[in-house]
């Protein structure tokens, strides 16, 4: 038992740093990651974390020097995956308190283990200063991406689906408030790969732009599996969509 809490710095930073990675991952590859219960998910870890810590206070574990790195691995881990799971959330309502609970517990347990483990005055000012750059700049990636998502009101007006089933075809109109907005049109692909947690799809394909409010107006229709017809223009699936 000691041993496995011995090494749950590890454990941890595997753990909160896996979600990120496969997020970013398929953030770059052109697919969107989402999780079923992002607050659940992001819960149950946090509560991990102080079952661990917790461990390691009772059974007065002495961790290892390669432990001891992952104590600052996880601090820094823990807080890179706030931005993530902040992001995953559907709607900053009631969760949103919750959620900032869970990462002010979170990052708190951390950095006080981190403290207690590490040892070095000036190492552990370096690290503390470095933990709190990347947290000032999650969250001000948070505000920007609730700011700018209460801005946007983006609605799909309707939308058709190709005619053996494998895309569906978006006219959705964007009302950005005082900026103005457009309508758009997408196609984007049914299928998704599910898992446990939630789901991974390709993200959709835009097409073109109108003027906003104009989504009564667009006229389109699936020519074939592969090609769309928009206001009069094809356009063509190239390996894209």
């Amino acid at each position: 038992m000691k041993k496995m809490f011995g090494y749950g710095p590890v454990w941890l930073s595997i753990l909160f740093g896996a979600i990120p990675y496969v997020a970013i991952q398929a953030d770059s590859a052109g697919f969107t990651f989402e999780l079923y219960y992002p607050l659940a998910t992001y819960a149950v870890l946090v509560v991990l974390e102080l079952v661990i810590f917790a461990g390691i206070k009772y059974y007065k574990v002495e961790l290892g020097e390669l432990t001891k790195i992952f104590t600052v691995v996880f601090l820094l881990v823990s807080v890179v995956s706030v931005g993530c799971y902040g992001t995953l959330l559907k709607k900053w309502d009631y969760s949103s308190v919750v959620f900032i609970l869970l990462v002010a517990t979170s990052v708190i347990s951390a950095a006080v283990v981190m403290f207690h483990e590490l040892p070095g005055k000036v190492v552990k000012i370096a690290f503390a200063i470095t933990t709190l750059v990347v947290g000032a700049v999650v969250w001000l990636f948070l505000f920007m991406s609730l700011f700018f998502g209460n801005i946007a009101d983006a609605k799909v007006m309707y939308s058709r689906e190709s005619p053996e089933g494998k895309y569906i075809a978006e006219v959705i109109d964007d009302d950005q408030g005082a900026l103005g907005g457009y309508t758009i049109v997408q196609v984007k692909r049914k299928e998704s790969f599910s898992f446990f947690l939630g789901r991974i799809y390709k993200d959709p394909v835009f097409l073109c732009r109108k003027g906003w409010g104009k989504w009564d107006k667009i006229e389109f229709e699936w020519v074939d599996e592969d090609t769309l017809l928009i206001d009069g223009t094809e356009y063509t699936n190239e390996g894209e969509w």
